[in-house]
C-alpha cells in the first residue's frame, strides 16, 4: 500500500537539506550566465555545464511545479530565480571533465540562503548584487 506524501512537509524538509548543503560546499556553488549557456563556478570562475544525467539538465517543469526529465527525481521550481529557464544558481558535489567540464549532483539554491548560511562566504556581496 502507497502512502500519500504531504507536498508542504516535503518541501520544508527539502529546502532544509539544500541549506544544509551550503554549510558545508559553499565553495560549490554556480551561477548560470545567459550569455555563453554555462554555469560560472564562483570559487574558481571555471565554466561548466550541467551534466546531462542530472533532472535539471532538461530542466522542464510539469502542471505539479516539479521538474523531472527520467521520472527518478523531483525538483522543486516555485518561487526559484530562473534565467532562460534555468535555476539562476546551483549547488554541485562534483565536477567531471570529459570533451566538457561538467557539474555533477547538483540542485537548484537561491542566493539569499548562502548569507543565511554562511555570512562569511566571499561571494556574498557579488551575489546580493547580481540576483
Amino acid at each position: 500500500m502507497r502512502r500519500s506524501l504531504n507536498p508542504l512537509i516535503n518541501q520544508t524538509f527539502f529546502l532544509k537539506v539544500r541549506k544544509c548543503l551550503i554549510s558545508g560546499l559553499f565553495n560549490n556553488i554556480a551561477e548560470f550566465q545567459q550569455p555563453d549557456n554555462h554555469y560560472m563556478v564562483l570559487a574558481n570562475r571555471q565554466r561548466a555545464k550541467i551534466h546531462p544525467s542530472s533532472a535539471l539538465s532538461g530542466y522542464h517543469t510539469n502542471l505539479n511545479g516539479f521538474s523531472s526529465t527520467n521520472g527518478n527525481g523531483m525538483v522543486s521550481t516555485s518561487g526559484s530565480k530562473m534565467k532562460d529557464g534555468k535555476p539562476a544558481y546551483v549547488i554541485f558535489s562534483e565536477i567531471v571533465q570529459t570533451s566538457q567540464v561538467y557539474l555533477r549532483t547538483v540542485t537548484r539554491i537561491e542566493p539569499e540562503w548562502i548569507e543565511e548560511v554562511v555570512p562569511e562566504c566571499e561571494y556574498v556581496n557579488r551575489l546580493n548584487n547580481s540576483s
